[in-house]
């Protein structure tokens, strides 16, 4: 049932049959699952441009590094987390959606209004 999504998820973040039965219970999509583990954009960006911390009122906190190049345009996007799966998720998706988006208010490529349809939250 789930052999073909352990085999997509790299080694950073060995998930087991068993843990991945359990984030399927839980209600986490199969793209979810991947994300949280593949560990999607988890690190840090050394001389970052932008890093800010979140501490939410579960107590998960976040911390969002952000490489801007010459262009305005958001270069790299990392993250780092203590908290749930759900946090790691999060955090994948938002550094998807930020690289190459512009800083300046001009218009980015868009992409994260596609994660939805793309079936990121649905599992499809």
């Amino acid at each position: 049932m789930c052999s073909g999504l352990l085999e997509r998820v790299k080694l950073s973040e060995k998930l087991t049959k068993e843990k991945i039965e359990l984030l399927k219970k839980a209600g986490y999509s199969r793209n979810a699952i991947e994300l949280y583990g593949n560990r999607v954009n988890v690190g840090i960006i050394e001389n970052a441009d932008v890093a800010l911390a979140y501490t939410g009122l579960c107590g998960d906190t976040t911390q969002l590094y952000l490489k801007i190049n010459d262009q305005n345009k958001i270069e790299d996007a990392k993250f780092q987390y203590l908290g749930c799966p759900a946090s790691a998720v999060c955090g994948s998706i938002v550094t998807q959606i930020a690289k190459r988006q512009d800083t300046t208010g001009g218009k980015g490529d868009n992409r994260g209004r596609n994660f939805e349809g793309a079936g990121w939250f649905t599992g499809r």
